[in-house]
């Protein structure tokens, strides 16, 4: 195969200089493979051409593949470039302590989340990514589905090394809602997942919040043991969409 550095030409195709052979021992014998580029002008920008196209594909191919990884976690496009000072939180996570990002919107909870996020994935970690609503709308499209079930989708947050319910208490907690969540927070508290949660109430108001739409000691109950697998981590200042 030629290669920048080689060629399967015996002479330059630019000068028409003579080039060195590159010669291995085949069956006994010295046998002439390749012969090494010229150094004139020309081949030289030749090679520093073909160089920067491969490095290119290179770089192409493995953004790609990071993007899939991203993708299969659920991590929304706009997030994909999310790059946050959150060294003390990856540490935290990886240390086995979830996260509560409270905050009013615009303050960087869902983008910090997503920062971690992509750290931890290029280590290896399986991260999924979701909000309630979304959640909730897999597993209704599971009750209709032939190859995935409502237990499924659960375990696909409930198994990962990292899960990210974003926007917790944006929507309203309907039956479903609660029974997918509980599910979910259920197996993850049970198994010692970290989990990360973005939410613009702190955890008693998304208590208070949930249990205005669902039975109270139920409400109560799951806000109890989001607080058990977390730490408080407020989001404060101006609301940065706003300051784009």
């Amino acid at each position: 195969m030629n290669t920048p550095e080689t060629t399967m030409r015996g002479y330059c195709q630019h000068c028409g200089k003579p080039l060195d052979p590159i010669e291995v021992e085949i069956n006994g014998r010295m046998t002439i493979v390749a012969y090494r580029v010229c150094g004139c002008p020309k081949a030289v920008e030749e090679v520093i051409e073909a160089t920067k196209a491969e490095d290119e594909r290179v770089a192409r191919e493995e953004r790609a593949a990071v993007e899939r990884r991203y993708r299969y976690a659920g991590i929304p496009p706009k997030y994909w470039d999310a790059c946050a000072d959150d060294a003390d939180h990856v540490e935290k996570i990886k240390a086995g302590q979830g996260l509560f990002f409270t905050g009013k919107s615009g303050r960087g909870k869902t983008y910090t989340a997503c920062s971690i996020a992509r750290k931890l994935i290029a280590e290896g970690w399986r991260v999924r990514f979701g909000d309630v609503e979304t959640i909730e709308r897999e597993v209704k499209a599971a009750w209709h589905a032939r190859d995935t079930s409502e237990a499924e989708v659960i375990l696909k947050y409930a198994n990962a090394d990292l899960a990210i319910i974003d926007d917790l208490g944006a929507e309203a907690m309907t039956p479903t809602t609660m029974k997918v969540l509980r599910g979910i927070i259920t197996e993850r508290e049970a198994n010692g997942g970290v989990t990360i949660f973005t939410s613009n109430f702190d955890r008693k108001g998304f208590a208070r919040h949930i249990a205005e739409n669902a039975d109270q000691t139920m409400a109560y109950r799951l806000a109890s043991r989001i607080a058990g697998m977390t730490e408080l981590v407020e989001f404060e200042g101006d609301d940065r969409r706003l300051a784009r």
